[in-house]
């Protein structure tokens, strides 16, 4: 028996390699990504439609028309549709996202073909029925009201709205004006414009042999036609760049977000700003938390994003802390970012970030269901496979000097905007 009092040695992680994944094409053109581990039981097929914000006429109806799609088929209600997935054991989720909308399915693969024709009924037939489509801005508006009593919340959408402006896709706020401005005229005209196959795409994970595939293709070959593409629209953005404050719900501290724009994972500088918004404060032993939580106290929780969709970014940090400290708060990220200016980072701290971030890796290929969410995010950005090893090879490649140089360019506060949303009296 190993001793338990002997903690395992701690070895560098080698070399991470991306599996291989098959890519076969339906009848219609629809590329269909495989990841085949014919020892699974259970699969994962995700339907990806180039649906999202920069492809709406209207804004939110990309993600109306994605939520009608579970209210049913035109023979087949909401209700039903639910006791057709329950009773073969699946799962029907509708994953949010500004670019695409999608609709994911699991399940075991004995039940792969019922359960795949529920999901084909609906995408080929769906209802669009005016008193689902009141039930579903319904729900919506009772999720906003609850999510606006959370100052987090008011803080995100202030800060995205001050960097990307109120009408751009990725800048616009839903409010209950914009949910009951859509009727059932523009949620056709949206389907019809960008569910197609020329805007489609499918990952399957799990058990995804050749015989899932013609299933696959039985269903949705032969369908969806090739209408001309639709082009995403993507305006200037309107950033500002100042300090905002704004009243909030009844919360007793302050949501501060602080951002600055950026740009999507295939500029040059994205791999080596991961490293060096890890080292701000993308994880729990991160300058920004050792300093302002650990060391001070003046907050539970703050931590540094990069948010990165397919035509643009961001990056942002975020805490809430009590109205007193807010000014201190302030201070101290300011005074993290021109420290990664000034000074380079010690090897043993840029050691450990490189040791999280391939462990990290690691995990992100750790079985075929997490391995093909990553691939869906690489397909959907239009990045090559050989992203994954361009990450891992400059994880353990970049320098103190190469990261002190990429502050100097990212990290001057005079770049960034701020937004507080304070505690109602």
């Amino acid at each position: 028996m190993p001793n338990q009092r002997i903690p395992p040695s701690i070895r560098p992680i080698g070399e991470i390699i991306l599996p291989h994944v098959e890519v076969d094409y339906l009848d219609n053109g629809i590329p269909v990504y495989r990841l085949h581990q014919p020892e699974k039981e259970i699969f994962s097929l995700e339907i990806v439609i180039d649906g999202g914000r920069p492809y709406e006429d209207y804004p939110l109806v990309g993600r109306l028309t994605q939520l009608m799609l579970k209210e049913g088929s035109v023979g087949m209600t909401a209700g039903q549709l639910a006791e057709e997935i329950d009773f073969f054991g699946g799962s029907l989720h509708i994953p949010f996202d500004l670019d695409t909308t999608a609709l994911v399915l699991t399940g075991l693969q004995k039940h792969f073909k019922p359960l795949v024709s529920k999901v084909a009924e609906v995408l080929l037939e769906p209802a669009f029925r005016q008193k689902d489509l009141s039930e579903v801005v319904g729900r919506s508006l009772a999720h906003l009201k609850v999510e606006l009593d959370k100052n987090e919340t008011v803080a995100y959408r202030e800060i995205t709205e001050v960097l990307f402006g109120a009408k751009h896709p990725y800048g616009y706020n839903s409010t209950e004006a914009l949910y009951t401005s859509i009727g059932m005229d523009q949620i056709r005209r949206h389907y019809n414009q960008c569910y197609h196959a020329q805007g489609m795409r499918m990952y399957l994970a799990g058990r995804a042999s050749e015989a899932e595939l013609s299933v696959i293709n039985a269903f949705f070959g032969k369908n969806f036609g090739n209408p001309l593409v639709r082009e995403p629209r993507i305006p200037e953005v309107d950033m500002q760049i100042g300090h905002f404050s704004v009243s909030g719900m009844g919360e007793k501290q302050t949501a501060i977000r602080l951002g600055r724009l950026l740009f999507n994972r295939a500029h040059p500088d994205y791999h080596d700003l991961k490293v060096l918004n890890t080292i701000l404060g993308g994880y729990f032993g991160s300058r920004l938390m050792t300093n302002i939580r650990e060391e001070k106290g003046y907050t539970y929780n703050v931590y540094s994003s990069l948010d990165t969709m397919r035509f643009g970014g961001c990056w942002l940090i975020a805490l809430e802390t009590s109205p007193e400290k807010t000014k201190a708060c302030l201070t101290e990220i300011h005074n993290e970012m021109v420290r990664l200016q000034q000074e380079p980072l010690e090897e043993e701290e840029l050691v450990m970030v490189k040791n999280y971030l391939l462990g990290n890796m690691l995990s992100q290929i750790d079985g075929p269901m997490h391995t093909m969410e990553f691939i869906t995010g690489l397909i959907n950005d239009g990045l090559p496979f050989s992203f994954f090893a361009e990450t891992v090879a400059n994880i353990k490649e970049i320098t103190p000097l190469k990261l002190q140089e990429i502050a100097k360019l990212y990290l001057s506060p005079t770049d960034w905007s701020i937004v507080e949303v304070l505690p109602s009296k």
